[in-house]
């Protein structure tokens, strides 16, 4: 079984790979912008810190069944 990493990149990789294509980005984490462009023209961008984190652990962890952890500040 693989581990919960190795889901993680694998997903990842899948979920990206249009854009990575589309851009000649390596990234993991890309978004279109939103100014309504479509095709090659379209503007893909990393998106905000904040945006990555929520995405992993509001939808990633969940898809691929991955139990959370909670660490206290300072440990």
């Amino acid at each position: 079984m693989r581990s919960a990493i190795e889901r993680a990149i694998l997903v990842m990789e899948r979920v990206s790979a249009r854009l990575r294509a589309q851009s000649g980005r390596r990234d993991l984490f890309l978004a279109m912008a939103s100014n309504g462009l479509i095709g090659p023209a379209a503007r893909i961008n990393l998106p905000v810190v904040s945006t990555i984190i929520s995405r992993l652990n509001n939808q990633l962890a969940p898809f691929i069944a991955l139990r959370i952890m909670r660490v206290s500040p300072g440990i």
